[in-house]
């Protein structure tokens, strides 16, 4: 997969910088690290691993901006997955084909997750309903 086709991705499943929450960035960053590990024989370079401490602004109505960002053996600070102000979604653009594509599958597992739990959440499926109505 592209990182266009990651981008349309997000925006079919009807995700918005709106409708993400701080956490969600910190929950990437495990899908993230989870396909880093998945991936470890693919990639070329020695290890990468993210930088804890990404930099997230939100504003009144969601996210304003996100940056992640990625260390190795010869770079401290490279995009990971941004989040711009102007709304793109950035991946990895130092990064060849073989090991941009840790990013864009932590990235699409990460839509899914949070877009599942966002239609959960709408549909008011959270709780325990099953001990108010022990007849269903």
């Amino acid at each position: 997969m592209t990182t266009e086709e990651a981008r349309q991705y997000f925006a079919d499943w009807g995700l918005t910088y709106e409708k993400l929450k701080d956490y969600d960035i910190y929950l990437l960053m495990y899908f993230i690290d989870d396909e880093f590990f998945k991936q470890r024989d693919k990639l070329s370079m020695s290890y990468m691993k993210l930088n804890r401490n990404p930099e997230i602004s939100r504003g009144k109505t969601g996210l304003r901006y996100a940056y992640l960002t990625v260390k190795s053996d010869y770079f401290d600070n490279r995009e990971a997955i941004s989040f711009n102000k102007d709304g793109f979604i950035g991946f990895a653009g130092w990064s060849d084909q073989v090991n941009i594509q840790a990013f864009i599958n932590a990235f699409l597992r990460w839509c899914d997750f949070i877009a599942i739990n966002l239609e959960v959440e709408e549909l008011g499926l959270e709780g325990d309903e099953q001990t108010e109505n022990p007849d269903r």
